[in-house]
This record gives C-alpha cells, sequence and structure tokens, in this order.
C-alpha cells in the first residue's frame, strides 16, 4: 500500500488517511474536494458556522428586534397615554375658569349657549341631570254639574251619534268627536263607567250622545272648533 510520512511527526501513514494516526494532523487540505465532486470525500454538507449565520442584513436584525418589542412599547404608551388623560382632568377641574364654565352653561370659548324648544328657554342643568322627570300624566277626575234646565233639555231634544276618530299617541289614546254646534265646554257631559265612557254634548237642536267601548283613565278632555278632544292614558 502506498504510503506517505506525516509533515508533523515524521512517522509513515498511508496516503488514503485524511488525518495522521499517530499525532492527529490534517493531511489532507481542504481544496482536495474539488478532486471530489460537491461533497468531497464525505457525503455531508458543510454546515455554516454559527458566527456566519448571525451575520444577517443589519435591516432583518433591527426588524426582529422591533417585532419583539412591540407588546412593550404598546402598553408603555397605553400607560402615558393614561396618565396625561388624567392630569389633563385634573387641571382642568382646579382650574377657575372650569368653574366659572359649570356655573354659567359656557363653553370653553367664553360664549354663553342657550337651548329653546318652542320659544321656551331650556335649562342645560336639567339636560345633563341624569334623573328625569316622570312623563306620566295624573288621570282627570271629572264631576258633572248640570242645572235643572239642561236635564230639561237633554230629555226633549234628539239624540245624534257624532263621527268619531281615534289615535294612538305616545303612552296616550285621543278620540276626537264632531259636535258642531256645541259653543261651551260646559255642556259636554262625560260617564267614566265601569267598562265605558259615556259623551254626551248638547247643541241648541240636538244632543249628541257616543258610548267609547274602551276602559282608560281620561287624562284631559277639551274643546277645539267644534270638536271634542278626549285624551286617554294607554296602557
Amino acid at each position: 500500500m502506498l504510503k506517505k510520512k506525516c509533515p508533523n511527526c515524521h512517522e509513515n501513514v498511508q496516503k488514503r488517511f485524511e488525518f495522521c494516526p499517530n499525532c492527529g494532523v490534517r493531511l489532507k487540505q481542504q481544496g482536495s474536494n474539488k478532486d471530489y465532486g460537491l461533497l468531497g470525500t464525505s457525503d455531508t454538507i458543510p454546515q455554516e458556522p454559527p458566527a456566519q449565520r448571525q451575520n444577517l442584513p443589519l435591516i432583518d436584525q433591527i426588524f426582529g428586534r422591533a417585532i419583539k418589542e412591540l407588546p412593550r412599547m404598546m402598553k408603555l404608551l397605553e400607560r402615558e397615554m393614561n396618565q396625561n388623560q388624567n392630569q389633563n382632568q385634573n387641571q382642568n377641574q382646579n382650574h377657575p375658569q372650569h368653574n366659572n364654565i359649570k356655573k354659567n352653561n359656557q363653553n370653553p370659548f367664553g360664549m354663553k349657549v342657550k337651548f329653546s324648544i318652542n320659544g321656551k328657554e331650556v335649562d342645560l342643568s336639567e339636560l345633563q341631570n341624569p334623573k328625569q322627570k316622570s312623563q306620566t300624566q295624573v288621570p282627570k277626575k271629572i264631576t258633572n254639574h248640570i242645572s235643572r234646565q239642561t236635564e230639561e233639555r237633554l230629555a226633549k231634544l234628539p239624540r245624534e251619534e257624532p263621527n268619531s276618530k281615534m289615535k294612538r299617541l305616545s303612552g296616550k289614546i285621543v278620540y276626537e268627536l264632531e259636535i258642531p254646534g256645541v259653543n261651551n265646554v260646559n255642556d259636554i257631559l262625560i260617564n267614566q263607567l265601569e267598562s265605558s265612557i259615556e259623551v254626551k254634548a248638547i247643541a241648541k237642536d240636538k244632543v249628541y250622545s257616543k258610548t267609547l267601548n274602551i276602559n282608560l283613565p281620561i287624562i284631559s278632555y277639551n274643546l277645539q272648533q267644534g270638536n271634542l278632544v278626549l285624551e286617554l292614558q294607554a296602557k
């Protein structure tokens, strides 16, 4: 077998040896891989040293660090914003101008703000107050006082049922009865029965009579241009 001497210990070694069995020195240069193809004398692919794997482009390293730091940065930013907001609120409440604005219903620019509904000024403190006034209307107790003369007219005059129409509004039901010739609300008699409402209106030559088959409390009634407007409290 072909032999050669080790350049380090000068012992005889076989030519096919890549390392000296006596001293361990490398006998073949790394350039010998060119004679054995892409993989050289070994069938393993040489791995890249760790130092080379770490030599990534600078922008990739910066981007990777930014991704890792993003959650922590977001928490710090949120905490800072909350602290600034609390400080601003405390400063505004302690500022003298803030108290003047609340007392005078003024905005921060010094202009007085007014709200009006149907020409009536509305107090802003009532709008800001969470306690709202009750919208429930108290039913009206109706007492009919008629004279003996009116009783005689009711007995003698002919009866006629008036035309009527009903509409439902928020929290109430409104009946409108057509009673032309009735000019005084005192000539209207309303009786709240157990399961119905009886209405009589005395005109000059007739008596309008209408029974409403409904059992609801009466809120109010009034006479408007020959029409009786009767408001009932809806359930």
